[in-house]
């Protein structure tokens, strides 16, 4: 659909003018690569809704980096279609078969290269918002089963230990008073170490801080649970409707959660025109697993409308998020 981004992957210059011009002129967005492996990476954090794939590139060629692409949660659903010249009998099916989408012969034909490409982008984005959503239903349930663990390894255990200290606490009240009271006295310490731990559960389930002190002061609770130094900047006076508040407050726990122990985070959150974005920046934490395990805040993100862009390099992480605020 016209809007959407293309990613072009073609290293002879003519051939990516051409494709360049039409799809601009019919208004798409487009990013380009010369290589395999500048593919892969664009697709990775740009997230395209279409790729055209020339087959024959240096580096790895076009087949290797669609393996790539589909072995990466993060590219698997993106629609590739094959650019080749070699337009052989048969050659459109096997490209099919080792998963393209779909398939164009070189010299490329501008009405073929349009209606290729509107068929497969409307494929593909439906595509796109199935394993999206799949995605949060499964992250969804590990989610609750991870809680579910927790409480029964955590909470629920120390309270069964409390019922029976309880009861050897009230055989010992008339024998052994002083034993009593020391055990009365440990059984207490046990009782807020369990409800400590509810409260951590319960803040991660819906933290009540972000309704009652707002997004900053549930920000550096957030912070301050998981034993991140985290300065947090928030606009005086935002005020965002509930599920974008909570959108933006679970991004950003998330992020904290999968940077490393020893990083020193940034998050700024701002209101423009139309739109609430923020901005996570952490220093002394940097990988390229970063991205797979921030999979479901952008699931989340682009669930309600918004996008989000991750850098991570060796000692630093950068995370931008965006969300339209209807209405």
């Amino acid at each position: 659909m016209a809007g959407e981004c293309i990613l072009l992957v073609e290293d002879n210059a003519t051939n990516m003018k051409l494709v360049r011009d039409v799809l601009q002129a019919k208004g798409y967005r487009t990013l380009e690569a010369t290589t395999g492996e500048d593919a892969v990476v664009l697709a990775r954090t740009r997230d395209p809704a279409l790729v055209l794939m020339d087959v024959q590139l240096p580096g790895i060629d076009g087949i290797e980096a669609l393996a790539e692409l589909r072995d990466d949660a993060r590219t698997s659903a993106i629609p590739v279609v094959a650019v080749t010249a070699q337009a052989m009998r048969g050659d459109s099916e096997r490209f099919l078969d080792v998963g393209f989408d779909g398939y164009l012969a070189k010299p490329i034909d501008v009405d073929e290269l349009i209606r290729v490409v509107e068929s497969t982008a409307v494929a593909g984005t439906l595509e796109l918002l199935r394993a999206s959503r799949r995605r949060l239903v499964l992250a969804a349930a590990a989610d609750r089963g991870r809680i579910e663990r927790e409480l029964h390894d955590g909470p629920q255990q120390r309270l069964v230990a409390i019922a029976v200290e309880l009861q050897q606490a009230r055989r010992l009240v008339d024998v052994d008073p002083a034993a009593a009271s020391a055990l009365i006295d440990e059984i207490a310490g046990e009782a807020r170490a369990a409800l400590d731990a509810l409260r951590v559960l319960a803040h991660r389930i819906h933290p009540p801080l972000l309704e009652a002190g707002g997004l900053r002061a549930a920000l550096r609770t957030a912070a301050a649970v998981l034993g991140v130094p985290t300065r947090v900047q928030v606009a005086e006076g935002m005020t965002l409707p509930s599920e974008l508040a909570g959108a933006v407050y679970f991004s950003c726990a998330d992020a904290l959660e999968h940077v490393a122990e020893r990083a020193k985070v940034a998050i700024t959150v701002r209101q423009e025109e139309g739109m609430v974005a923020f901005e996570i920046l952490a220093e002394g934490s940097g990988s390229a697993q970063i991205e797979a395990d921030l999979t479901a805040m952008r699931d989340r993100l682009e669930a309600l409308g918004g996008r989000l862009t991750i850098e991570s390099k060796p000692g630093h992480t950068g995370i931008t998020g965006s969300l339209p605020i209807s209405g």
